[in-house]
């Protein structure tokens, strides 16, 4: 993993990798209240249409719940763990446990990426009982 370098020798702060690293978390905190923003909006849509069947209106929900699981489980996989492990130097917190463990979480992010379709949308759900109970 690449942690932040943040420190000299001499323990005074190298502000560019401090700065850069800033920058960066308002970049990602900017997509990120976009996704949040985008996620309310179509929420909201969802529950005031009247355009679409009772039918249509469930599976779009499925469909939604299941991009929002999507969203969240590379997010608190991928994207904490790496960002803990460069931002936690800049606190002086020791994060090696982070720095062994985060190809740990980085690894979940695909078998839970395919959990959360299988077991959100009501069709495959159905399928997977069946197969079980035979």
């Amino acid at each position: 993993m690449i942690m932040g370098d943040y420190y000299k020798v001499d323990g005074s702060l190298r502000i560019q990798q401090i700065v850069g690293t800033a920058i960066n978390c308002f970049i990602m905190a900017i997509c990120f209240s976009f996704m949040i923003y985008a996620i309310f909006t179509i929420y909201v849509y969802l529950r005031q249409t009247k355009l679409f069947s009772q039918t249509a209106i469930r599976l779009q929900r499925q469909l939604f719940f299941t991009l929002c699981l999507q969203t969240l489980i590379p997010f608190f996989s991928m994207y904490v763990s790496c960002g803990l492990t460069i931002t936690f130097p800049i606190f002086r917190i020791d994060d090696h446990w982070m720095a062994d463990n985060s190809p740990l979480f980085i690894s979940f992010f695909l078998p839970l990426d395919a959990l959360a379709v299988l077991l959100t949308m009501s069709d495959y759900k159905r399928e997977i009982a069946r197969i079980f109970n035979r």
